[in-house]
């Protein structure tokens, strides 16, 4: 499972819209027009995760082919789930912003938010 992009533009833009029917039980309930906003923008933009993070797993090296850094986040959620995602981003990103993204996206439950930042700041630092 990956996610190539936590950046709006490039994932509206890359990825097909998927329909995002089967969320967790954990998430909170969509309704017909939301759901059929979420087919047509190809976004989970909005939708908020419930579950929570019981680990973090980050890892950083330079991209083939951005030239960059190529970042990988690996999330163990309270339910077992692995929820990975990997994007290329510069020395010089806001890790914050990055979190932000994607909590703003629903991958990740807003509680979470210092966790994951810690997390990213140090795996950045090094």
């Amino acid at each position: 499972i990956g996610f190539h992009s936590i950046r709006e533009s490039e994932v509206i833009g890359k990825i097909s819209p998927i329909r995002f029917k089967a969320l967790s039980p954990d998430t909170k309930e969509v309704s017909q027009e939301d759901d059929n906003e979420v087919y047509e923008s190809g976004s989970r933009h909005g939708v908020e995760e419930t579950r929570l993070i019981l680990c973090i797993k980050c890892q950083l090296h330079p991209s083939a082919v951005s030239g960059n850094l190529h970042l990988k986040l690996e999330f163990q959620m309270n339910d077992s789930m692995v929820r990975i995602m990997s994007t290329d981003i510069n020395e010089h990103e806001d890790p914050g912003a990055l979190v932000d993204e994607i909590i703003a996206f629903g991958f990740l439950n807003k509680l979470d938010r210092d966790m994951v930042l810690e997390s990213l700041e140090e795996c950045l630092a090094t």
